[in-house]
């Protein structure tokens, strides 16, 4: 398992704890795209790695 699978689970997990449990502000809302974007980020690099 790569750290970006549990980077992005964790930020999902606070991102729906945020939402559900706390009520937190907008500002939360923001998680989820900063998790995806890890997951892209990861795919790139490791893609560009594994290639050379």
């Amino acid at each position: 398992m790569h750290i970006a699978w549990a980077v992005f689970a964790v930020l999902m997990i606070f991102y729906l704890l945020g939402v559900f449990e706390f009520h937190a502000p907008s500002t939360i809302h923001i998680l989820p795209f900063v998790a995806v974007s890890v997951l892209v980020l990861d795919y790139f690099i490791v893609g560009r790695f594994k290639k050379s």
